[in-house]
């Protein structure tokens, strides 16, 4: 309302690398280089928790489940487990795996039964996997291989994924185009880029909040 800054805090563990606020606002989630996560109270931002994973790698995404139930990090771009604490204790962490692949990106459906994670391995010829999870079962029921290339990850390439506000639809990029994926039938819709411009570097992808559009970056133009 007035552009006025409302508090500042330091924290002295190195690079604050993403942060996240939980859908009620009342906690916001830091995550330092040296410190692991940090938990403020935003109502004083007085540090409320620190949950320590060593050195943190330089690039993370750190979310919260639409309903704040669970809170999960990419801790490390080489490390296979996505780590996700239940956010009513932050005791020991649940880690989803069953893969050799690196941990790359994640998204929560809006009704937090499922986790949809990408993971990276420049060791294979086609990198990229696309994996969907069953929170609360704790299993993966389904899998598919991202067809873009080594190169594209070594050039600091990397998957973005994000749902549909109703949960039925997967938007996710890999490689040189963006695809839509159908949830229940787990068909495919792929989208071609407009303007016969080189379909390259597919960076951001968002949902409108009505579900009706899909707004994407791709190189110089969106």
């Amino acid at each position: 309302a007035t552009n006025e800054q409302v508090h500042s805090i330091t924290i002295d563990q190195g690079w604050l690398k993403a942060m996240s606020f939980s859908p009620d606002g009342n906690t916001l989630m830091v995550v330092a280089q040296t410190g692991g996560l940090i938990l403020l109270n935003t109502t004083n931002f007085e540090i409320t928790g620190n949950i320590p994973l060593g050195e943190i790698d330089l690039r993370n995404v750190v979310m919260f489940s639409t309903d704040g139930t669970y809170m999960g990090i990419n801790k490390d771009f080489e490390d296979p487990d996505l780590y996700i604490w239940d956010t009513s204790n932050f005791e020991e962490p649940i880690t989803l795996t069953q893969t050799n692949n690196d941990t790359d990106n994640f998204a929560f459906s809006p009704d937090n039964t499922t986790i949809a994670v990408s993971r990276q391995n420049l060791d294979m010829e086609i990198p990229g996997e696309l994996q969907l999870w069953d929170i609360p079962g704790r299993k993966m029921f389904y899998s598919k291989q991202l067809d873009y290339t080594s190169s594209d990850v070594l050039t600091g390439y990397y998957v973005t994924i994000t749902f549909s506000p109703d949960g039925k639809t997967l938007a996710y990029t890999g490689g040189e185009y963006f695809n839509l994926l159908n949830i229940d039938t787990k068909q495919i819709i792929p989208f071609e880029t407009t303007e016969d411009r080189k379909r390259f570097n597919v960076s951001t992808i968002v949902f409108s909040p009505d579900g009706t559009q899909i707004a994407v970056s791709i190189t110089d133009f969106a």
